[in-house]
């Protein structure tokens, strides 16, 4: 590229720039920023909700890995899958759904089940890092306990030392003998999840098999480093002897494939929906191209007398173009991560602002945000470098395409038709 392209097409930025009555390219940065700086925003709070769920998921659910026997004859030596690169533990597990009610309402509700071993926060890190309890403890050290969800104790009116009571089903296919099993509130747990604050229990495993689930029908689970690796555990297990003959490999990604592939359509949704923004700014960037190209037929004329090809001044319009776009996302991706990064502090602020307006004209105040309402305490955000540089570079593009669309106008200039009108 010839350095006069360069050096014209940053004088024309400049000299549009102090142009008056010309908006176009003052326009075109702002919604190239706006839309930068939303899209960031809104990506990053979207991982924050998206990542907090699938870890709620994952490290409370299903686990990273399970190991499901195929047969009632299926054992397994716990060792060697201690002893495998990457996995931090092992152990028996069973879910459920059963029904339950309470000694203060009488009204049977479903409820979904997680036998755990007694010392589970103990051996399970990622465990322990979610179940938060905020009433009585986690014990589960003593026969016929239970730790149940904030929602649910709230909903039913349960406090630390009541009871509730789990419907079991004994006995074989053909004589099922219902009975409720009367069970000690230990402690009360949130999560921050409130599908599983709401409807999940955990009881212990001696109680699980004692009253609900036969002992060869537990499951493993297995919790590892680094939960992305799955496929190179999975690889590791399926090397040990006769395991894939005893059990059903699976991992998380296998339990929640439906859940996580509906996150990624949402969120892919969302960004197509704000991209529109750079559709916009295109078309508005795409107009004022082919505005100065009209108002510097004169100009491209001479340029072409001196001998400049029609590339070599559609280049000028490019580069014009370029500038816009790259001030615009370099701008914008500033103020998104400045913006998301502190968006707690910024709605905080806003509703002191509301409230203190409402509390002149009418002593009342309102919570934009809060457990209340959305059952969070503040809003979680996450930011990837991959996703922020594709969208510095969309935006970008977005100006060079359309720059380059606009400015194929400069072939049709033939400068003995211009100088001849003159």
């Amino acid at each position: 590229m010839n350095n006069w392209i360069l050096f014209t097409s940053l004088r024309h930025f400049k000299a549009k720039r102090k142009e008056s009555g010309d908006t176009s390219t003052f326009l075109s940065i702002i919604g190239i920023l706006s839309g930068v700086m939303t899209m960031i925003t809104v990506i990053g709070v979207m991982n924050g909700f998206q990542g907090s769920k699938i870890d709620i998921r994952v490290e409370v659910g299903s686990s990273h890995i399970t190991l499901e026997p195929k047969t009632e004859n299926s054992n397994l030596n716990t060792d060697q899958i201690n002893n495998l690169s990457w996995v931090n533990c092992i152990y028996k597990s069973s879910d459920f759904i059963t029904a339950a009610n309470s000694e203060w309402d009488s009204e049977i509700i479903g409820v979904e089940v997680n036998s755990v071993p007694e010392n589970i926060l103990e051996i399970d890190v990622g465990f322990n890092s979610w179940v938060r309890v905020i009433s009585g403890k986690f014990d589960l050290m003593e026969a016929n306990t239970v730790i149940i969800g904030y929602v649910f104790a709230k909903n039913r009116h349960i406090a630390v030392g009541d009871k509730i009571y789990l419907l079991s089903l004994k006995g074989d296919n053909n004589n099922l003998k219902p009975e409720q099993i009367e069970f000690d509130v230990r402690g009360i747990y949130k999560t921050g999840s409130g599908e599983y604050d709401e409807n999940r229990v955990f009881i212990s495993n001696s109680d699980s098999e004692k009253y609900f689930i036969p002992s060869n029908d537990f499951i493993y689970k297995i919790k590892i480093n680094d939960r992305t690796r799955y496929k190179t555990v999975v690889d590791e297990i399926n090397n040990i002897p006769r395991i894939e003959d005893n059990y059903l490999i699976k991992s998380w990604r296998d339990y929640n494939t439906t859940y996580f592939s509906a996150l990624k359509n949402e969120k892919d949704l969302m960004t197509v929906l704000i991209g529109l923004i750079f559709l916009v700014v295109g078309v508005n960037i795409f107009n004022s191209v082919r505005r100065s190209v009209y108002l510097r037929f004169e100009e491209i004329s001479v340029l072409k007398t001196m001998g400049a090809t029609s590339s070599d001044i559609q280049w000028v319009f490019i580069l014009e173009s370029f500038f816009i776009g790259f001030i615009g996302a370099s701008i914008g991706v500033l103020w998104g991560l400045l913006v998301v990064n502190n968006i707690n502090l910024i709605f905080s602020r806003i509703e002191l602002v509301i409230n203190n307006f409402l509390n002149i004209i009418s002593g009342q105040s309102i919570s934009m945000y809060g457990s209340s309402f959305f059952y969070i305490n503040k809003v979680p955000v996450h930011v990837f470098l991959n996703e922020t540089i594709f969208v510095f570079l969309s935006a970008v593009t977005t100006s060079v395409i359309a720059a380059i669309a606009a400015s194929r106008r400069v072939s049709l200039i033939r400068p003995g038709e211009v100088i001849r009108n003159e």
